[in-house]
């Protein structure tokens, strides 16, 4: 008797969850794709309560034969999954353990330099075109495979997999992100202003290696560790290393608010500390860029080998780094130190090269700014008036060069001592998808110029049109 009326409560609830779906609504997709779902689940579960309660009345009468329970229904019955929503085109399981997801990140660019005697061209530019498969797959190796042409060129980015049998346990394999610049680490279409700081000149861009990294608490702490090829400042590391010594590499970050109710939807606090050391290659020479993107640092090459800076030799770097949001509001900030020896005419040095950035982001619509980007409460829709999110960003960021790197290692006639960066953006979000940005980049430097002289300063004016899925 218990079990029918078991059966009839669930029956019930069932049927009523079934027929009783909430009208879809502007801008509601994926909510609404999660319902069609679950909706179906109920209706399959329904099918089976209705025999399961068949089942129970057969048993309840007297006399009858026993009668076998229906199992509970297999998920493989149920339709493949599909949607489209932040995680852009999603292909997949019912039960979620595979799945395959196609997007996309394009930034086309327009760029003007004002003034100068020495004027660098304005250009409209591809300055990422990036489609890309990432997936799931068995519920525990995700994977990744995300090749760029922009700027007229054609580079795998990432190629790796994760195993993940545990939240805090994760190995990545492959080509991806040097886990050492917290600016550098954010996602290209998350950073608030259009190219990043002076700081991530110093760090490594993505290698090729292994790494072990997860998250404990609800990502409260997080660590990496890894074993890479080697990469120089600001570069990418070798597919195919000619060394065998590599590049190890450590990271710790804590988030002390993030399991703290209600603050954590409104505060969110990041400190750590990054690390790299290891051995460069001889001709592994770094290329120091302003944030326009036009070099400002290189050391001594010619023709003759005696003649040319070598960096074989011990590499290490150093990155306290820490952020707060709150609310709309978003302060990241970083310092980063790269030490690299360097030999050239019989004379070895230890240079130790500084930079660090700090930046300031406001949400004028008072949506809520995170290291993940912005996403608008009310995406534009002018029917509704509705008009996306405004942000605004401020940053200031420097880069030094070891004084012991003139001019034996570089040549003071053309590259820079240091260089300060002034920079302020206004970015509007129309969607989570869509953005429109511009920013001002005032860069000024210290040497670079013939006879002690010093560069002359950069003012770039960029704009961008951002789509990513």
């Amino acid at each position: 008797m218990t079990l029918r009326v078991v059966s009839i409560l669930l029956l019930c609830t069932a049927t009523a969850a079934a027929q009783q779906s909430p009208p879809a609504k502007v801008g509601q997709s994926d909510d609404d794709d999660v319902l069609r779902r679950e909706i179906e689940e109920l209706r399959v579960r329904q099918r089976w309560l209705e025999r399961r309660l068949e089942a129970a009345e057969a048993r309840a009468k007297p006399g009858s034969a026993p009668v076998a329970v229906p199992a509970p229904p297999p998920l493989e019955n149920l339709p493949p999954r599909f949607h489209f929503g932040r995680d852009g085109f999603v292909f997949g399981t019912p039960d979620g353990r595979n799945e395959v997801r196609l997007r996309l990140i394009l930034h086309v660019d327009g760029r003007a330099y004002l003034g100068g005697n020495d004027p660098i061209p304005n250009t409209f530019l591809i300055r990422r075109a990036r489609p890309y498969i990432e997936g799931t797959l068995f519920g525990v190796v995700d994977f990744r495979i995300m090749p760029d042409f922009g700027q007229g060129q054609s580079v795998l980015l990432d190629a790796y997999a994760e195993l993940h049998p545990r939240r805090w346990l994760r190995l990545r394999v492959g080509k991806f992100k040097s886990p050492v610049g917290l600016e550098w680490l954010q996602s290209d279409s998350n950073i608030v202003l259009l190219e990043r700081s002076l700081a991530s000149d110093l760090v490594p861009q993505r290698d090729l290696g292994v790494m072990l990294t997860g998250d404990i608490a609800d990502e409260t702490f997080t660590y990496a560790l890894g074993i890479f090829n080697g990469a120089t400042d600001g570069a990418n590391g070798p597919d195919l290393d000619l060394q065998s010594s590599k590049d190890y590499v450590g990271r710790l970050f804590l988030r002390p608010l993030r399991r703290i109710a209600r603050t954590a939807n409104w505060v969110d606090l990041g400190l750590g500390i990054a690390a790299s050391y290891g051995t460069a290659a001889a001709n592994n020479l770094p290329i120091y860029k302003s944030t326009g993107q036009q070099s400002i640092f290189t050391y001594i090459t010619t023709n003759a080998a005696a003649d040319t800076v070598s960096t074989a030799g011990d590499r290490w770097r150093v990155s306290p780094q820490a952020y707060a949001y709150i609310g709309p509001v978003g302060v990241l900030a970083e310092y980063v130190i790269s030490s690299q020896h360097a030999e050239r005419l019989g004379m070895a040095a230890d240079l130790q090269n500084q930079a660090w950035n700090v930046t300031a982001s406001f949400v004028l619509t008072l949506d809520r700014a995170s290291y993940d980007g912005v996403v608008p409460r009310h995406p534009v829709d002018f029917h509704q008036r509705n008009f996306g999110a405004f942000e605004l960003a401020f940053r200031y960021s420097e880069l030094r060069i070891d004084p012991g790197a003139f001019p034996v290692f570089a040549d003071p006639a053309a590259a820079v001592r240091s260089a300060r960066e002034l920079a302020g953006g206004l970015n509007w979000y129309l969607t989570e998808h869509t953005r429109v940005m511009l920013s001002f980049h005032r860069t000024d430097f210290v040497g670079g110029a013939p006879l002690d002289g010093n560069r002359e300063a950069e003012n770039a004016l960029m704009g961008r049109l951002q789509i990513t899925l």
